[in-house]
């Protein structure tokens, strides 16, 4: 598992059109087929352990998760973090107090991100 921390610090400060304090930082770029779907996790909530079907981004944009890879050692995401599979690579989240998140899955997430 790869993490993503969409931090103030690393964005983009837009200022075209008059614009001020927007923040932009990029996710996912260039022609790829992707899936999206934006998920509510319960307090106490588990996406069981399973292998990725495709490459797979999950951005916390609101509570916490703690996500796991193949390596099984949870690591704890807040709002503008991301965690990121690889297509067949083991992965488990729950969250303890509750989360939202939007989760992309397709070929060529990775390639994106670069």
């Amino acid at each position: 598992m790869r993490t993503l921390h969409l931090r103030e610090d690393a964005a983009r400060n837009i200022t075209q059109y008059g614009s001020r304090g927007f923040l932009l930082s990029p996710l996912l770029a260039g022609e790829i087929s992707v899936h999206a779907v934006f998920v509510r996790l319960q307090a106490g909530a588990v996406i069981g352990r399973h292998p990725a079907a495709s490459e797979q981004l999950l951005l916390v944009v609101d509570g916490e998760v703690l996500a796991s890879g193949e390596e099984g050692e949870p690591e704890r995401l807040g709002i503008g973090d991301a965690a990121l599979w690889e297509a067949g690579e083991t992965h488990e989240t729950t969250s303890p107090q509750g989360a939202r998140a939007l989760i992309f899955e397709g070929d060529g997430i990775f390639w994106a991100l670069r």
